[in-house]
């Protein structure tokens, strides 16, 4: 019996090895494209010179905290006003880890006991913070970053809402004996000129209102916030700002004394 074999042409094997070869390549670029991808997601924020996030009360250096904090989320659980977020892709390698948007949720220090501290379970927090000054959990400090824009400088009003209506903030502190929770878009003033950074502010002696303070850039005098060294970065103060964007805010790790309560 005669057997035959069907041989395989050869152009078609040659043809194999080619989109073997081909797949092969394009994975490997599509990976290496991947992992460039993320390294440059990673460095992103040092890149773009982006300002170093406001971290929760007691935090140990940025870099530090970068390789203690592993993004287990207990201290975003268990803050009552929820103003603790996790960092999403623009934080870069800070991706996962705890900050405070102010603008959107201040902290306010509006625990009992610094619950975001007691939970963290690798010192990212430094847990003696709880037994020590307030100042020892200090967060950052106020700044009136736009003074032209202060309500105060310009002697306006305020009267209504401090920020939109639909806005979620929340106030939380001791009225009369026991804690409270008040949302900012029920809360209606009546303030015949915006005082609503030292009104608010939980932090005694933190902040007050002068009524003349040399204007930096044209020497007169006029009424303006002064931040004090007791200011602890706690956020309220930009929280509650009704100008857009906020004149006063908080500077991440900033020290009472680097720098003064308004800049220009």
């Amino acid at each position: 019996m005669t057997q035959r074999h069907h041989a395989t042409p050869h152009g078609t094997r040659a043809g194999e090895r080619t989109t073997s070869r081909r797949t092969f390549l394009r994975q490997g670029v599509l990976g290496l494209s991947g992992v460039l991808g993320a390294v440059g997601i990673g460095y992103w924020p040092r890149v773009s010179r982006a300002a170093p996030p406001l971290r929760p009360p007691g935090a140990v250096t940025e870099e530090a905290f970068l390789g203690r904090c592993i993004k287990c989320g207990l201290c975003a659980q268990s803050c009552p006003v929820q103003a603790i977020r996790l960092g999403d892709m623009a934080m870069g390698f800070g991706i996962g880890t705890a900050h405070i948007a102010s603008r959107e949720q201040s902290c306010g220090f509006s625990c009992d006991a610094l619950e975001c501290v007691r939970a963290c379970p690798t010192g990212a927090l430094r847990h003696q913070v709880v037994k020590m000054p307030r100042t020892s959990a200090r967060m950052g400090l106020a700044v009136l970053a736009d003074p032209d824009a202060c309500l105060r400088r310009r002697t306006q009003p305020l009267q209504g809402l401090a920020r939109q209506a639909g806005f979620q903030g929340r106030l939380r502190r001791r009225w009369g004996g026991a804690w409270q929770v008040r949302a900012l878009d029920r809360t209606v003033y009546e303030r015949e000129s915006c005082d609503l950074c030292v009104l608010e502010c939980p932090i005694p002696q933190a902040i007050r209102m002068d009524s003349a303070r040399p204007d930096p850039a044209t020497g007169r005098l006029v009424p303006m916030p002064t931040v004090l060294a007791n200011c602890l970065g706690c956020g309220v103060c930009e929280m509650v700002c009704p100008t857009e964007p906020a004149s006063i805010r908080i500077h991440p790790g900033l020290q009472p004394d680097q720098g003064s309560g308004s800049r220009t």
